[in-house]
C-alpha cells in the first residue's frame, strides 16, 4: 500500500480540485501542524460562580460576553433552558 501524506484542511477550494488526500471537513481531529493529524482533546465539565453543580445538559449553543464585574456566556440547553453563567472555571 502507497500512503501518500495528509495534504491538510482545504476549505476555500471547490472540491473538485481537492489534492489527493486533501479534506474539507473535519471531525474529532484538528490540524495544528502541517501534514499531521490530531485527536480532538474531548470535552471538561464546566462550573460558573453562579450555579451550585455542573451543567446536567448538553449545550447547544452560547455565546459569551465581557462585563466589567465577569465575564458571562449565555448557554441554550438540550432541554430548552436558557441560562446564563458568570465566570467559567
Amino acid at each position: 500500500m502507497d500512503l501518500q501524506p495528509f495534504s491538510g484542511v482545504v476549505t476555500n477550494l471547490n472540491q473538485h480540485y481537492l489534492p489527493p488526500g486533501g479534506a474539507q471537513v473535519q471531525t474529532n481531529i484538528t490540524c495544528q501542524t502541517p501534514y499531521q493529524l490530531d485527536v480532538r482533546k474531548g470535552f471538561r465539565p464546566v462550573t460558573f460562580a453562579n450555579a451550585a453543580a455542573a451543567i446536567a445538559s448538553d449545550v447547544i449553543a452560547m455565546t459569551a460576553f465581557e462585563r466589567p464585574e465577569a465575564r458571562w456566556v449565555v448557554y441554550l440547553l438540550s432541554n430548552g433552558a436558557l441560562k446564563a453563567g458568570r465566570n467559567a472555571s
